[in-house]
C-alpha cells in the first residue's frame, strides 16, 4: 500500500514538474520547484536529480552568477540565494547599473559569482546564501542560517555569519569508506 501511495505521489511530482519544464531549462525532470518560487533568471538556475526548492524561495541570479543545485540537495521553505551583489558606480544610480554594466566595469567578478551547492547537502528553512559561496557535499546548514563564506565538505554549520558546528555527528551518519571514496 504504502509503495503505491509513493508512486502515485512520484508520478505527480512529475507531471507538475513537466507543466513547469518550460520555464526552467536547465532543471532535470525529476527536481522540484515550487510554484510560487521566485526565480529571477530560469535560464541560469541549474539542478540535478532529485533536488528539491520548496515555497517561499527566492533566487536572485543572473547571467553573470548562477545557482548550481547538484543530486540529491533538499531545501527546506523560504531559501533565499544571491548570487551577486550591488555594484557603485561613481555618478551613476544604483538602479542605471545592468548586467551589461557590471561586465564592462567588473573584470574580477567581484560583484557576481555562482553559488553551488554540492550533492546530498541539507538546508534548514529560511537559510540565505550569499554570492560566491559553494556548500561541500554531504553538509547540513542550520535553519534560519546566513552563509556567507564557504562550507567544507561534511559538516555542519548554522547562524548569522555561518561559523562551524560539528563534524563528527555528520561522520557518523556517514560512513568512514564512503567519505573517503567520495573525496
Amino acid at each position: 500500500m504504502r509503495k503505491k501511495f509513493f508512486r502515485f505521489l512520484n508520478k505527480v511530482m512529475l507531471k507538475i514538474q513537466k507543466e513547469a519544464a518550460p520555464n526552467y531549462p536547465n532543471v532535470h525532470p525529476t527536481a522540484y520547484i515550487s510554484y510560487d518560487a521566485d526565480v529571477v533568471s530560469p535560464e541560469h538556475l541549474y539542478m540535478e536529480e532529485r533536488t528539491s526548492i520548496p515555497r517561499n524561495a527566492i533566487i536572485m541570479n543572473g547571467e553573470r552568477g548562477k545557482f548550481i543545485m547538484k543530486k540529491w540537495s533538499f531545501s527546506s521553505v523560504g531559501l533565499h540565494v544571491f548570487c551577486g551583489n550591488h555594484m557603485p558606480v561613481v555618478g551613476m544610480p544604483l538602479i542605471n547599473v545592468t548586467d551589461a554594466v557590471k561586465s564592462a566595469l567588473d573584470v574580477n567578478h567581484q560583484f557576481s559569482q555562482d553559488v553551488v551547492v554540492d550533492e546530498d547537502v541539507w538546508i534548514g528553512a529560511n537559510v540565505t546564501l550569499l554570492q560566491g559561496v559553494h556548500i561541500g557535499r554531504g553538509s547540513i546548514i542550520a535553519a534560519g542560517s546566513v552563509v556567507t563564506n564557504s562550507v567544507p565538505a561534511y559538516s555542519v554549520w548554522g547562524g548569522a555569519g555561518s561559523f562551524y558546528k560539528n563534524e563528527v555527528g555528520v561522520r557518523r551518519y556517514f560512513a568512514s569508506r564512503t567519505i573517503c571514496l567520495s573525496l
